[in-house]
C-alpha cells in the first residue's frame, strides 16, 4: 500500500509540474498514471483539462461522460464539458447537459452554433448518420443498438424528426421505440407525439412529461418487493430477476396499465417460468398484460 501511495504521489507531482509548465503531453501521461492508481474529483478535473489543452478530446470524453454533476458546479467546468462533447460531435449529450444546467441559455446558444457549423462542414457525415437512423427497422436488434449510439451524434432537431417517425414504425421492436421515447424525455421535448405501443394502438405522449422507468409506479413496486428479501435470498437469482423485470418494464415504457399491480404475483410468475412451475398466481388481467410483455421479448430472440 505504501509503495502504491508513493507511486501515486510521484506521478501526481510530476503531472502537476508538467501542467504548470504547459507540457501537456507529459502532464497527460503522468496524470493518467496517477488516475489509474487513485481516482478523485480533483485529479479528474486536472487530467481532463490537460487532455483538452492538448486536444485529446476523445480521451477526455471517455473520462467525463459519466461525471455530469461534477461539471455542473461552475460555469467554467460546464463550458469545458460542452467543448469536449461538441468536439466529439456528441450533440445529444451536450443538449441533455445544457438543459439540466444553471446556464442553460448560454450553453444552448453554443450548441446551436456548433450544430449549424457542423451541418455545413460535416454535411455528408451527418446525412449518412441520419439515413442509418431513419432506416432503423431495416436491421436486426444488435445493429439497431449500434445505430442508436451513432444517432447520439445527430443534431437535436434532426434526431427528433427521425424519432417521431420511428415511434410509429410497426416494424421497429417495442424496446427500440421505448428507448427512443426515453431519449426524447431526457432531451425535454415538449411536443405531443404519436407513439405505437405493444398493443399496436397509437397513443399520445409528451416526452418532457414522462417519468423515467426507475421512477414509474410499476418499477418502484416491483423493486421494493425484490429488495425486501421475501422472494429469494440467492443474489445471483435476484440479479437475473431484476434484469429480466427491467427489460419487461422497458418494453412497456412509457405506458403502464392502471390496474392494481400485484408485484409479488408478478415476480412469482417469473420464478415459475424459470423453474417450470405451472402455478400462476396473477389475476387474469395482470397475467394477460405480463404475457404480452414476455411475448414481445421472445420475439427479439
Amino acid at each position: 500500500m505504501d509503495a502504491q501511495m508513493n507511486a501515486f504521489e510521484k506521478f501526481f507531482q510530476a503531472g502537476q509540474d508538467a501542467y504548470a509548465e504547459k507540457d501537456w503531453l507529459t502532464a497527460n501521461e503522468q496524470l493518467e498514471n496517477a488516475y489509474i492508481l487513485e481516482q478523485s474529483d480533483q485529479l479528474l478535473l486536472l487530467l481532463v483539462d490537460s487532455l483538452a489543452q492538448s486536444e485529446q478530446f476523445q480521451q477526455a470524453w471517455d473520462l467525463i461522460q459519466n461525471h455530469n454533476q461534477l461539471y455542473q458546479k461552475t460555469v467554467d467546468r460546464a463550458n469545458l464539458y460542452l467543448k469536449i462533447a461538441l468536439a466529439n460531435q456528441m450533440y445529444l449529450a451536450a443538449w441533455e447537459f445544457a438543459l439540466n444546467s444553471p446556464w442553460t441559455d448560454r450553453l444552448v446558444d453554443q450548441i446551436k452554433l456548433k450544430e449549424r457549423q457542423d451541418q455545413v462542414e460535416l454535411a455528408q457525415t451527418i446525412k449518412n448518420r441520419g439515413r442509418h437512423f431513419f432506416n432503423l427497422s431495416d436491421v436486426e436488434l444488435p445493429e439497431q443498438a449500434q445505430r442508436l449510439q451513432m444517432a447520439e451524434m445527430l443534431p437535436r432537431h434532426y434526431f427528433i424528426s427521425g424519432a417521431k417517425t420511428l415511434l410509429v414504425d410497426p416494424f421497429l421492436p417495442a424496446i427500440s421505440r421505448a428507448t427512443l421515447a426515453d431519449r426524447l424525455r431526457r432531451l425535454q421535448v415538449s411536443d405531443e407525439i404519436d407513439f405505437l405501443w405493444i398493443d399496436q394502438k397509437i397513443k399520445k405522449i409528451v416526452p418532457n412529461q414522462l417519468l423515467a422507468i426507475e421512477d414509474s409506479f410499476f418499477w418502484k413496486k416491483i423493486k421494493t418487493v425484490l429488495e425486501n428479501g421475501a422472494i429469494h435470498d440467492d443474489p445471483v437469482i435476484l440479479e437475473g430477476l431484476e434484469k429480466q423485470l427491467y427489460l419487461e418494464m422497458t418494453v412497456s415504457y412509457p405506458h403502464y396499465p392502471k390496474f392494481n399491480l400485484d408485484a409479488n404475483a408478478w415476480i412469482q410468475t417469473e420464478l415459475g417460468n424459470v423453474q417450470f412451475d405451472q402455478v400462476r398466481p396473477e389475476s387474469d388481467l395482470q397475467a394477460r398484460y405480463h404475457q404480452q410483455l414476455l411475448n414481445e421479448l421472445m420475439n427479439l430472440m
